[in-house]
């Protein structure tokens, strides 16, 4: 098995075999690919995953992030920005820092790759400074960008760019707790829309939605710790701290997302559920997404978790009751 080959083999099945990556395999295979590449995809931990396998091909190395040639750029701190740098001297993990290595010659006599992870997280004065090298970059340096908010970059990025837009393969947490969670969801749904006007069955709804939302924010909690410990063992060990508190700020935003695009998925197959006995719920169903993206955007402008679920649970609520 070539270095390649190892490097796609460690993708999860459904994405290692998904006609994304196949594409960019054989893009690779028969030097076809893109001097500059950006991923698009819902998980950043799959992203950063692809990202590593493609570096890996073009370093002919199975570790590439130990590899001298291979330069990352991670948005850093609390703010999780992906700072510009000083015009002299610029700290590493930095755009103008990025910049040098590439224009440097490698290490190694061979490629150079140049990878930066979350791309949205650049502010202008990043982007601008790194414009002319995502453009017309040195020899042999090929650059790889990924980001779940792809309508967050700026167009003269995403023009320089040849896009690859990975699948999403499921939820980042097959917890049976969680699933648990998604099942009382869903009946309680159903609950809503068998008794939605008596006394009873309003208090009922209202205590069921406060429910799920005090379990969710334990389970966020739980599924997190337990999960970061993993990821994090697969960091490269040279992160400083603000890097490191960056990609773990990262981490949990990925899960959280992943849970929340697991409860999009159980209000479909509620709604399909009702529509066996009855009519497709398509009003109901409508204004329940609807604040369930409302709620997603909530959580991007940095409101609390069980804040933006009580929201959604509520505005859900109504939509049910009418049904």
């Amino acid at each position: 098995m070539t270095v390649r080959d190892k490097a796609f083999a460690a993708l999860p099945e459904l994405l290692r075999t998904s006609p994304v990556v196949q594409s960019l395999r054989n893009s690779i295979a028969n030097d076809r690919l893109s001097h500059a590449i950006l991923l698009i995809g819902e998980d950043l931990r799959e992203l950063e995953q692809v990202a590593l396998a493609v570096a890996a091909s073009y370093l002919n190395t199975d570790k590439p992030e130990n590899h001298p040639d291979l330069f990352t750029v991670r948005p850093a701190s609390k703010a999780r920005q992906i700072r510009v740098g000083e015009l002299t001297n610029p700290a590493p993990n930095s755009m103008r820092w990025l910049i040098g290595q590439l224009m440097r010659t490698s290490n190694q006599g061979g490629a150079k790759v140049g990878m930066i992870c979350e791309v949205d997280r650049m502010n202008s004065n990043s982007a601008n400074s790194f414009l002319k090298t995502l453009e017309e970059p040195p020899a042999d340096t090929r650059i790889i960008l990924y980001t779940d908010r792809p309508y967050d970059l700026l167009a003269t990025i995403l023009s320089r760019c040849f896009i690859f837009r990975l699948p999403y393969t499921g939820s980042p947490a097959q917890d049976p707790a969680w699933q648990d969670w998604l099942q009382t969801y869903q009946s309680w749904i159903h609950s809503v829309i068998a008794d939605p006007y008596s006394r009873t069955g309003r208090v009922k709804a209202v205590l069921g939605a406060y429910g799920l939302i005090n379990r969710f924010g334990e389970l966020l909690a739980e599924t997190t710790k337990a999960h970061w410990e993993v990821e994090k063992s697969k960091l490269p060990p040279n992160l400083d701290s603000d890097e490191m508190e960056a990609a773990q700020a990262g981490f949990q935003k990925s899960l959280r997302g992943g849970l929340w695009r697991d409860i999009a998925l159980a209000t479909r197959l509620a709604a399909i559920t009702r529509a066996q006995k009855a009519p497709f719920p398509t009003q109901a169903f409508a204004h329940s997404m609807e604040a369930l993206e409302t709620g997603a955007g909530l959580l991007e402008l940095n409101m609390k978790d069980d804040t933006a679920l009580e929201f959604f649970m509520l505005k859900s609520l109504r939509a049910w009751a009418a049904a």
